[in-house]
């Protein structure tokens, strides 16, 4: 069974330091924090990535975006949060296509979306396709709450929010 790598949008990727990385791996980043449930290891990193990026880094670590699929598995990434610096983080999950998809091919049957969320919308154009959570609520969303979950744009600009969440803060 493959490892679940956490990764948000600056990569939380939870990986031991010990983990041996694929001989392609570009770099190894040092995980923000580790934790373990259900004979699945979760690793955070603190690092800047678009959510492809997040997602062949991930798999360069034989690992995977994490998928929550249960309010416990909820709770336990809340957790990670808690320790790590960046203000939101990528999950495994995409909403393209009319349904959201977690990139395991896992069923969507928990989920926990920020007030209004997904909603895909823009006013230039329609393709908040990826997902992450919110490590502080977005300053521009009244209402908004730590650890929910927002579809956002695959490289996390969206014109008006780059200050509180551009992918290089």
């Amino acid at each position: 069974m493959k490892k679940r790598v956490l990764s948000l949008i600056m990569v939380m990727v939870m990986m031991l330091g010990t983990l041996a990385v694929s001989a392609g791996a570009k770099e190894l980043y040092t995980p923000t924090a580790t934790a373990k449930l259900n004979n699945h290891t979760y690793h955070m990193f603190d690092e800047s990535m678009t959510w492809d990026e997040a997602r062949a880094y991930c798999e360069e670590l034989e690992g995977h975006l994490v998928t929550i699929t249960s309010e416990e598995e909820q709770k336990l990434v809340e957790a990670l949060l808690e320790q790590g610096e960046k203000k939101q983080y990528w999950i495994g999950m995409r909403t393209a296509g009319g349904g959201n998809t977690w990139i395991t091919g896992e069923p969507c049957t928990y989920s926990n979306w920020d007030k209004g969320e997904p909603n895909n919308k823009h006013k230039q154009n329609s393709n908040e396709d990826y997902v992450h959570i919110y490590n502080v609520a977005n300053p521009a969303v009244r209402g908004s709450e730590r650890f929910k979950w927002n579809d956002m744009f695959g490289d996390n600009t969206y014109p008006g929010e780059e200050n509180p969440f551009a992918l290089k803060f």
